[in-house]
């Protein structure tokens, strides 16, 4: 049912214009992809030897250069390399999320402004 420039839907009343817009231009397998992304970043994030284990390797080392800590066990990396490492893994972390939002973006503007 339309109603001047809106259109009800399934999922609520929405912008007639904007909707149009969005069906002729939106790829909705580019939602799966990023669900299959995300995916792959929690199984990054989680892994042994992942974001998470990266961390806490590189609070060890700092802990023991910066504070004096007793040293834990060493994997031969440097501090500096090991920082780099959990900078590029999360800078690739966010370009995934990054992406999700921006491939979700096209959608919000489709709420009726009535």
């Amino acid at each position: 049912m339309t109603s001047g420039s809106t259109v009800q839907t399934a999922h609520g009343l929405m912008d007639a214009s904007a909707l149009e817009a969005v069906r002729d231009s939106f790829d909705t397998s580019l939602l799966l992809q990023s669900v299959d992304e995300i995916d792959e970043v929690v199984r990054q994030l989680s892994d042994d030897g992942g974001l998470r284990d990266q961390l806490l390797q590189l609070h060890a080392m700092a802990s023991t250069v910066l504070n004096g800590a007793g040293m834990s066990s060493s994997s031969g990396e440097t501090l500096s390399d090991a920082a780099s490492d959990v900078i590029d893994d999360v800078r690739e972390i966010v370009s995934v999320l990054r992406r999700a939002a921006d491939r979700v973006a096209p959608l919000a503007p489709l709420a009726s402004r009535e």
